[in-house]
């Protein structure tokens, strides 16, 4: 009687369809929107500022995002939705992707503010030579300051 309910809950259990989890979607405007919406707030206004949304083969190793500047034009890049599987060690699903490309486009612009910081490292008006420690300091200063507009946005919002 035992090995024949095994049998059965065996047979159901397999054909039980288990609902797929819903790859979040975002939309072009959605990412312009935050782009504009963080432009502002950074006071990059005097840029021309635009999103793509891109598979994981057109981004930089590691990373879910990144931009590049050219005179008074920048363009950020964020990673499509349905790559963040592909992410080593992603454990993002749902809205929580949705709120890292977000993340990722205020993280970018933060880059895009600091960019006459870096200016002035590559032209060694300042001590400092570009080297590990200096793309370190300012990813972690990008890093503090990308979170607390965040969290600052996430308060105003509650």
């Amino acid at each position: 009687m035992k090995l024949l309910l095994l049998i059965l809950f065996s047979i159901f259990s397999q054909s039980i369809v288990t609902p797929k989890q819903v790859e979040p979607v975002v939309t072009q405007k959605q990412v312009e929107h935050s782009i504009h919406y963080w432009q502002h707030a950074l006071r990059l206004d005097d840029l021309d500022i635009y999103g793509l949304i891109v598979p994981l083969n057109k981004l930089p190793d590691g990373t879910t995002g990144a931009s590049k500047c050219s005179f008074s034009t920048c363009e950020i890049r964020v990673l499509q939705p349905s790559d963040y599987v592909k992410l080593e060690n992603n454990t993002l699903e749902g809205k929580e992707i949705l709120n890292d490309i977000e993340n990722t486009i205020v993280h970018e612009l933060v880059h895009i503010r600091l960019r006459k910081l870096s200016d002035i490292y590559k032209t060694k008006t300042i001590e400092c030579i570009i080297t590990e420690e200096c793309t370190y300091a300012e990813e972690y200063v990008v890093v503090r300051i990308t979170s607390a507009l965040l969290y600052g946005r996430e308060s105003q919002l509650k």
